[in-house]
């Protein structure tokens, strides 16, 4: 039993009550607990993202694939916290074959104020959930919202957070200059679980369709760089919702199991056609199961959002 000798010093991050070591499931819970029974609590976790079994389980931190001859690493980017802007990094992958670098500002917003006018100034809103892969880009051009499309295999998505409540209106401006044959603008609203109670559907022939329960209704037309007006008011509690595009206007009941209005998402695609990636094949397929001409282009889609407001009511 002789002394305890450190060969180098040992910073001291902080003063805890509680110290839980392994942010899986049962390491959050236990977190959470100690910190809502008032405890200084610290969270430790060996790799770099928690989850544990949730986000870890037959999918390695570290893969290693054979086909390009890469290593891929997933997690919290090392420059968390200190990045110029404040900004958490965070890159992942579902598949392996797939990597995506994520930017999540900070301070994360759970809510918005009952009406707004999103401000497409300068860079993205906090309000703003953006998905822009590299052949399928979300950029700010000159105040509007610029979504292009050119990739076979995905699409560009935004997702703006609403007040979550039961009535209310949401307003869209918007131009597209080009829709490719694949391509099908898709504008929806859901609750928070994801649940649709509304798609309006942009076609590549210049229609205009709503899709609702599963069935699609011809609607309205779009026209090739002309400025399209949407609006969409919505009362939950009767299940109904009132859509004019352009002058066109409809009444539509829905029997979709949906409460609330907690999310706008505008996309150029409805859904990812012809999806053959390592993620269908699974973790040990091979690269001859993958589709062919992948790295291929498809003709362009181009979508300009130049406005989206919306205008809530608290619930009775």
């Amino acid at each position: 039993a002789g002394a305890v000798r450190f060969s180098q010093d040992v910073p001291v991050l902080g003063d805890y009550d509680v110290c839980v070591v392994g942010a899986g499931p049962g390491g959050v819970g236990a977190a959470v607990a100690a910190a809502r029974a008032g405890k200084r609590t610290i969270l430790v976790e060996h790799y770099g993202y928690p989850g544990g079994v949730g986000t870890n389980c037959n999918t390695p931190t570290f893969f290693y694939d054979p086909y390009k001859g890469v290593q891929y690493l997933r997690g919290i980017a090392e420059c968390n916290p200190r990045s110029e802007d404040g900004d958490v990094r965070l890159v992942y992958s579902n598949n392996k074959e797939d990597i995506w670098f994520c930017r999540v500002p900070v301070p994360i917003r759970s809510a918005v104020p009952l009406s707004g006018d999103l401000s497409l100034e300068k860079d993205f809103p906090p309000e703003l959930g953006v998905y822009s892969p590299c052949w399928a880009p979300v950029r700010i051009v000159s105040g509007s919202l610029v979504m292009r499309d050119k990739d076979p295999y995905d699409r560009a998505m935004v997702n703006l957070t609403l007040p979550g409540t039961q009535s209310g209106k949401v307003s869209l401006l918007y131009t597209l200059s080009s829709l490719s044959l694949s391509g099908e603008i898709c504008i929806q609203l859901t609750d928070d679980l994801g649940r649709v109670s509304f798609q309006l559907l942009c076609r590549p022939d210049g229609a205009v369709a709503m899709r609702m329960d599963g069935r699609i209704e011809p609607f309205s037309r779009w026209e090739k760089d002309a400025e399209q007006h949407l609006e969409i008011s919505a009362d939950m509690c009767r299940a109904m919702l009132h859509v004019t595009h352009n002058g066109t206007a409809k009444s539509i009941f829905f029997n979709a199991d949906v409460s609330a209005i907690s999310r706008l998402t505008i996309a150029t695609k409805r859904w990812i056609p012809d999806l053959s990636t390592l993620d269908d094949c699974g973790k040990y397929g091979c690269a001859s199961m993958v589709r062919k001409n992948c790295e291929t282009p498809t003709d362009e889609t181009c979508l300009t959002v130049r406005k989206i407001c919306w205008n809530f009511k608290n619930p009775e």
